[in-house]
């Protein structure tokens, strides 16, 4: 299998299955792959969706405050990707930015003044717990109801 197509193989996994533990050579692999996409085609319509990848395989490996500037770079690309905001939001939460990690949890009270903290449990079953703590206790700070 090629080395990219096995990249994407990691970050389908990480997204299918968050709590599996992926090998760190894997996720770097997965963040060469990614980054080289960007370089070939920094204009590509989903280059918001690849930056979130590597933010999400830096998260796995406990890169935070890179995961975090992934995730925000991501955000500017494609501001409504809510993998992203959650993304970011995990990451402020680990990095004790609160304030921060509160802000990005606004646009989801604003599109969704009544989503309850128990829908994120439900319908995103495939988070890691680490990084689902790290969210639900961001909508906790922005005032979500359980």
């Amino acid at each position: 299998m090629p080395v990219g197509a096995r990249a994407f193989d990691v970050l389908a996994c990480l997204h299918a299955n968050a709590d599996r533990v992926v090998p760190k050579a894997d996720l770097l692999d997965a963040i060469r792959c990614l980054r080289r996409a960007m370089r070939l085609s920094p204009l590509h319509p989903q280059i918001g969706m690849i930056t979130s990848g590597i933010g999400n395989a830096l998260i796995q490996m406990g890169r935070v405050e890179e995961a975090a500037a992934a995730h925000e770079q991501s955000l500017t690309e494609y501001p409504e990707f809510a993998t992203s905001m959650m993304g970011l939001m995990a990451a402020y939460w680990r990095l004790g930015r609160m304030e921060d990690c509160a802000r990005i949890a606004g646009p989801y009270r604003a599109k969704a003044p009544d989503f309850p903290v128990s829908d994120f449990r439900k319908h995103r079953p495939q988070d890691a717990t680490s990084c689902s703590d790290a969210v639900i206790g961001a909508l906790r700070a922005k005032g979500f109801r359980e």
